[in-house]
């Protein structure tokens, strides 16, 4: 059995960065929840929508402001075919206006950049920037994936195997993240999230010409 990992890529050298990251992902609350622990599962009684803030002029078809994917309604059509996960429709809350491209870094030579770094950091760019009310409408809808999160359930977890893949870079054996997954499991909900969001080839089948890959790192991994 094939599985695929998809990760949320935070710096690839030459190519993106931290301003790429921030523009393309965007940043999302959800109310009641922590950053570090907003990753619902199903069977989670919140049902509030994810509130998203994000650059509009360049909308990815798949992004991940918090931990779980965003996906566009086409994407979501798609993956509710073959995913017993819950799809649940985001909220745009604040659009900005700022085109930006892979390996373009000229954001680091503004004049505003260089004399006040600090005061003009990306990563504070959609808090800077005015909010757009005319891009809205261009949006289309978009829907949180939520999976299962074996470990959050109370769902069996027998027959688990080990699987190991790299923390980020594919390339970068160093650090490895070492977890195990049920196969029965994966196949019933093609779905799951465990510190990653995890698929099996069906749900990888309708969601990989969707990502735009300069933005995730994937790995591969044989069960």
């Amino acid at each position: 059995m094939q599985i695929y990992i998809i990760q949320r890529k935070i710096v690839d050298v030459g190519k993106i960065d931290s301003l790429h990251t921030h523009l393309f992902h965007g940043k999302a609350e959800l109310p009641g929840y922590f950053w570090w622990n907003a990753s619902r599962n199903l069977g989670d009684s919140n049902i509030e929508p994810l509130l998203v803030s994000r650059e509009g002029s360049q909308m990815p078809q798949v992004f991940q402001p918090l931990l779980n994917l965003v996906v566009s309604s086409e994407v979501m059509t798609k993956l509710k075919s073959v995913a017993r996960s819950r799809f649940t429709k985001v909220r745009f809350i604040k659009i900005i206006n700022f085109p930006y491209q892979v390996k373009d870094f000229s954001y680091y030579d503004r004049s505003d950049y260089l004399d006040a770094p600090d005061a003009h950091s990306p990563d504070s760019l959609i808090d800077r920037l005015p909010d757009q009310p005319s891009m809205y409408n261009n949006i289309g809808d978009y829907y949180e994936i939520i999976p299962i999160a074996p470990r959050l359930t109370k769902v069996s977890t027998s027959l688990n195997v080990p699987i190991r893949f790299p923390a980020g870079d594919p390339s970068d054996w160093h650090e490895m993240i070492e977890t195990t997954l049920s196969p029965q499991l994966l196949e019933e909900y093609s779905i799951i999230w465990d510190a990653s969001t995890i698929l099996n080839q069906r749900s990888f089948d309708q969601i990989v010409n969707a990502v735009d890959w300069n933005f995730f790192w994937l790995h591969s991994v044989s069960i």
